[in-house]
């Protein structure tokens, strides 16, 4: 059995699937085994693989999804193969430093860790940017994603934990179920994951006319969440963090998926996503973390957007400002 299992889904990305494999075959820590999902390509994306996993058969299995299914139930799919006492999440179009899993193993395996986090490269146009601002408590609630960490996979199926089959914003859910089932959180302070900027993911790939549905997608995602929160019980700290982070993210996206869309669409989302924080988080005004200069680690653009929202609110002024974002 080896002792780390890597989950890559696959789907078109045949240009950069080869750094993505070579980067894990060179690994300083060879203990693992790397499953492929693939998420019915169109293109050679499957070709590749196929050649990789005849090359090294001891390290790479392949499997295909009858249907496409998107991200989250392609990443469930491979769990469903995962042998390793760790599991690894690396997306296909990004890929990783030599030494990462010796890092990171490393780390799990010193703390007897359920999580390990890390801080990841950013590239974009070429241009790379450390990012390592999430050690701290706090932002492994703030901070959802599912790769740049290593998880004990018997945490992971003890509680139950996978992606529910969701295929977009995916990591969102994933992530606030894993801390709010009280895992023993450990940081390595060490950038070693590439987190590449791809405009054809399915991720980055909002066109205009599209974004509206966008946040509908995201809205249901998050609803469903919600909901699945009240099975847990958080600390009042570890609420006041969750609180934030739904509060923001829904900003966030409202402010993002409603640019441009003009006064009357963006006013349809304002109402929903506001008429949702009324239903569910009807104080969320009092979050002592709704202040710039609380939670410093936090991207400024959300800390800036949320609080100027939550600002505005005090004086009557957040609607107007949305029609505005909507205009431009």
């Amino acid at each position: 059995m080896p002792e780390i299992s890597i989950i890559i889904p696959v789907y078109n990305i045949s240009s950069l699937l080869h750094r993505c494999l070579k980067s894990i075959l060179n690994q300083t820590f060879q203990d693992f085994e790397v499953i492929c999902v693939n998420d019915c390509s169109t293109d050679d994306s499957l070709a590749i693989l196929e050649r990789y996993a005849e090359k090294y058969p001891d390290k790479i299995r392949v499997v295909t999804n009858d249907v496409n299914v998107g991200l989250g139930q392609t990443r469930d799919n491979g769990m469903k193969y995962a042998s390793g006492r760790y599991v690894v999440f690396i997306d296909a179009d990004d890929c990783i430093r030599k030494d990462y899993l010796e890092v990171y193993h490393a780390k799990i395996t010193e703390d007897d860790s359920d999580v390990v986090l890390g801080g990841y490269i950013l590239v974009k146009n070429k241009k790379k940017k450390l990012c390592n601002r999430h050690m701290s408590s706090y932002m492994h609630w703030l901070w959802p994603t599912a790769w740049a960490r290593m998880y004990r996979r018997e945490f992971l199926l003890e509680h139950d934990l996978d992606f529910q089959g969701i295929r977009l914003y995916e990591d969102e859910p994933f992530t606030y179920r894993v801390m709010a089932s009280n895992p023993k959180v450990s940081y390595v302070d060490y950038c070693g994951y590439y987190y590449v900027i791809n405009p054809k993911s399915l991720t980055m790939a909002g066109e205009k006319g599209s974004r509206a549905a966008s946040f509908d997608r995201y809205m249901e995602v998050i609803r469903k969440l919600v909901q699945d929160m009240r099975d847990y019980s958080l600390s009042e700290e570890d609420f006041e963090i969750y609180e934030f982070g739904i509060v923001s993210g829904l900003i966030a996206n409202a402010l993002y998926n409603g640019k441009s869309s003009g006064k009357e669409k963006i006013m349809e989302i304002y109402d929903t996503c506001f008429s949702f924080l009324k239903e569910y988080f009807p104080e969320y005004r009092k979050n002592r973390y709704f202040k710039l200069w609380n939670l410093p680690r936090v991207e400024i653009k959300k800390r800036v957007c949320t609080f100027l929202v939550v600002f505005l609110q005090k004086f009557g002024l957040d609607r107007l400002f949305f029609k505005g974002i909507g205009a431009l």
